[in-house]
């Protein structure tokens, strides 16, 4: 390099290194795994990181993920950074995404899935390899565009506090760098990399505020980048403090979730206001379902509350959430299942959530719990365990008409999802039990019973009560 290209390049790595101890993103000792696309940002990142590596007493690995969106295009990228990373004599990774079929069967934006699958690579990679840093090469552009986007589109504090300079063992070693000066040092150098063709859609949100919203923005303000940078610090320390106070009060006020459905009261709109409550709502179930809720997501969650009992929505992230009168029950989305399972009396049926058991028996009384009866049989038979299903009905014991199970179901107010979940014991045609809720009148038992049936269901994970 000539000696003004050498300066150009001790004055930007020099501030990436001093950025790096600043922040403390990096200390001696550790193995930084870099997320290498082979575009500019990347490749500048891993030939500063490569640079101040010995300096700063930390290794260097490369991660290509090929996301197998542009066909040859993307095969062409993996290798140039293939080649790349055998030129600097770095070890080198790559993995491969199906980002088209992840999207369709999760119902996730490309941008959106695209990035799901590469952090989940690179965590991977960084696992395997002993890595326990994973740096990415977002620049001050890229931060001013999730604060504008964070504007533009609608988002909490987190949104508006951009990109954070450390996420667990995730890194951006470059976000005092600007776009501009990157790719000024790659020219001025003459050093190669590869410019990714769907950067210049405008259909993706982040393109067009970067084509086009940001460069009016400059021309409106040219030290934008600096103030936006300044006011992100601002929402980051807001941001961390938000967390602090949520979680501990999600803690302190939403217990852990029984058999997967997490509970959230209606009134702690009132207890804590509507600010708190978007809180508790975003942190409990970042703790127990991993989910980051967006601001829309929690604004429909809101709107959800003032809805009719019954009312759900299905959020991005497999979760679903329904109204149920005084609360939100939140639980992983799951398809309903269908069964059927047929058995001797005196045997025992393997069934979705359990096992139902039954034994002949001379004892008249039940144990007491709603899961265990005494039933009375007109004869000895084959029975049938399966889901509830529309139409069905009985007559439960101590009515004298019949009555579906749905009406019956919402007279006892059970949850929705619990509804969902009912299952029905049946001697021939005849409902003989609504498991763990009543058995039907015409099976109950009387002075004249001769075939006693003890019949019992035992939930996955519980002993049984006999």
């Amino acid at each position: 390099m000539a000696q003004k290209n050498g300066l150009l390049m001790e004055k930007l790595f020099g501030r990436v290194h001093g950025f790096i101890k600043e922040n403390r993103l990096a200390v001696r000792g550790d193995k930084i795994l870099i997320a290498f696309s082979g575009g500019a940002d990347s490749v500048f990142l891993c030939l500063a990181l490569n640079e101040i590596s010995a300096a700063a007493g930390f290794e260097t690995a490369l991660c290509h993920v090929n996301h197998q969106l542009r066909g040859a295009e993307s095969e062409s990228d993996e290798e140039f950074c293939r080649k790349f990373a055998a030129g600097l004599k770095i070890p080198f990774f790559a993995g491969k995404a199906d980002v088209k079929n992840y999207c369709s069967e999760h119902g996730y934006s490309t941008e959106m899935g695209a990035r799901k699958l590469r952090y989940s690579i690179l965590k991977d990679f960084a696992a395997v390899e002993g890595c326990n840093l994973i740096a990415t090469g977002h620049n001050s552009d890229d931060n001013a565009e999730t604060f504008v986007m964070s504007l533009l589109w609608g988002s909490r504090i987190g949104g508006l506090a951009g990109i954070p300079l450390k996420n667990r063992n995730i890194i951006r070693p470059l976000l005092s760098i600007t776009g501009a000066e990157i790719r000024e040092f790659l020219d001025t150098n003459g050093i190669e990399y590869r410019s990714d063709s769907t950067n210049k859609d405008l259909s993706f949100r982040r393109n067009k505020v970067r084509h086009e919203v940001l460069p009016y923005l400059r021309s409106v303000n040219p030290g934008i980048l600096n103030n936006i940078l300044n006011r992100t610090e601002y929402f980051n320390e807001l941001r961390r403090f938000s967390e602090k106070r949520g979680l501990k009060l999600a803690l302190k006020v939403i217990k852990p979730p029984e058999n997967g459905v997490l509970t959230v009261p209606h009134n702690l709109v009132k207890r804590f206001g509507g600010l708190s409550y978007d809180e508790i709502i975003k942190y409990s179930i970042k703790k127990y379902f991993n989910v980051n809720l967006s601001f829309v997501n929690l604004k429909l969650i809101k709107n959800l509350t003032r809805l009719d009992a019954g009312k759900e929505i299905n959020l991005t992230g497999g979760l679903r959430i329904i109204n149920d009168r005084d609360n939100l029950r939140v639980m992983v989305l799951k398809q309903s299942q269908d069964f059927s399972v047929s058995f001797d009396c005196g045997k025992t049926a393997i069934i979705p959530g359990g096992q139902l058991i039954s034994e002949l028996t001379g004892t008249f009384r039940a144990s007491g719990s709603r899961n265990s009866e005494i039933i009375a049989l007109k004869e000895e038979c084959r029975l049938t365990v399966r889901n509830a299903r529309p139409g069905d009905s009985f007559r439960p014991l101590g009515m004298r008409g019949k009555q579906k199970i749905s009406d019956f179901a919402t007279n006892l107010k059970i949850p929705k999802d619990e509804k969902e979940k009912l299952k029905v014991l049946l001697a021939g045609d005849e409902i003989i039990w609504l498991v763990g809720y009543r058995i039907s009148d015409d099976f109950k038992v009387t002075e004249k019973s001769k075939i006693l049936l003890k019949i019992e269901f035992i939930p996955d994970g519980k002993n049984s009560l006999q």
